[in-house]
């Protein structure tokens, strides 16, 4: 039984060193009917507004929450949260900072996008289907922890 547990040990060790501050995304299929149902329970946007943050739930270590974004939402930073978005429909672009400059990354459904708590970053949507996505917030969100960040686009 050794034998099986060295390379569970090996692996954990190996995951364990790929939690660095980094943000990256992966890309998974979504089904349109949970989508059509996510976007519903969201509701429509008001005209005026280019981001709108629906809470989902909450529990003692994550909140989550379904976002909506038809435009740009400025650069800033959570300082004490980790952030996962799942993109459920809609593209667009999101900046991370990369040396106090933002640099670009474009995304589109099924891309999963992870942002560590500090590091500074942008959305924009491209102008088409407004952007529908589930995040999770690590521990949960407290509005006050949105700190704009002044970088350079």
């Amino acid at each position: 039984m050794s034998y099986r547990i060295v390379p569970a040990a090996v692996l954990a060790a190996a995951l364990a060193g790929c939690a660095s501050p980094r943000a990256s995304y992966v890309a998974y299929p979504f089904e349109e009917p949970v989508v059509s149902d996510l976007a519903e329970r969201a509701g429509p946007m008001d005209e005026s507004q280019e981001l709108q943050v629906t809470p989902l739930g909450r529990t003692a270590s994550a909140s989550h929450h379904l976002i909506q974004l038809k435009g740009e939402e400025p650069p800033h930073r959570h300082m004490d949260h980790d952030l996962v978005v799942v993109i459920l429909r809609g593209a667009g672009v999101l900046e991370l900072d990369s040396g106090g400059k933002l640099r670009p990354i474009g995304f589109e459904p099924g891309h999963v996008l992870t942002i560590p708590r500090g590091v500074a970053h942008a959305t924009r949507s491209d102008g088409g289907t407004p952007v529908l996505a589930f995040a999770v917030f690590s521990p949960p969100l407290d509005e006050s922890d949105t700190v704009p960040a002044d970088v350079q686009r």
